[in-house]
């Protein structure tokens, strides 16, 4: 009886050691699975304020211009409006009016936003580059190259927003695109904008 219950007590440890060793390896696993927090957004990240935009809308929005037309889609437009005041009025101005005039009218010590450390070289690892220059988009000499839908949209997706281009799906381009048009006076006939009739819509 001596005997055998030596060997249920090694047995015992020999288990219980197994089962510790088990656990260990499983908590190694998962922690390793998990990957470790970090702060750094990838250059191609869209504005850090994306998500908080979504709910609570900047305080320069309510200046942004309502759509000017019954010529579009209700609907498309005002998600063009939103998404535009989100994306484009950052740099392009709350009415579209081009970055100089846009900066004149906020705080002095605001108004060098594009220099080093700002929206420039160096920024902060949570901001995002600003053009030097960030011209008119709206407005009577605006986008001069640029006379259609098709080619707006073609253009936003390509180049826009600057710091992350291309980060937006078609839906909020087409919709950027249908707001924009609007405000230079152009007509869908009501519907929406997209592939099919953007190349007849024209601004000028």
């Amino acid at each position: 009886m001596k005997r055998l219950g030596t060997r249920w007590m090694k047995f015992g440890l020999i288990l219980s050691g197994t089962l510790l060793l088990l656990l260990a390896m499983m908590s190694a696993s998962i922690s390793s699975a998990q990957p470790a927090p970090t702060a750094t957004r990838s250059l191609l990240s869209p504005p850090a304020t994306r998500t908080n935009l979504t709910i609570v809308p900047p305080p320069f929005a309510y200046r942004v211009p309502l759509p000017k037309t019954d010529n579009f889609d209700i609907a498309q437009l005002d998600i063009g409006r939103r998404t535009f005041t989100q994306y484009c009025v950052t740099c392009h101005g709350d009415k579209g009016q081009g970055l100089e005039q846009w900066r004149t009218t906020w705080a002095p010590e605001r108004q060098n936003c594009t220099q080093v450390g700002c929206h420039g070289r160096n920024r902060p690892s949570d901001g995002f580059t600003m053009l030097t220059v960030a011209p008119p988009i709206l407005g009577e000499g605006a986008l001069p190259n640029l006379t259609s839908a098709f080619a707006i949209f073609t253009y936003l997706k390509a180049s826009m927003p600057y710091q992350a281009p291309g980060a937006l799906s078609d839906r909020e381009y087409w919709a950027i695109t249908a707001y924009m048009v609007d405000q230079f006076g152009a007509d869908a006939k009501g519907k929406e904008v997209g592939p099919k009739n953007a190349a007849d819509i024209l601004i000028r």
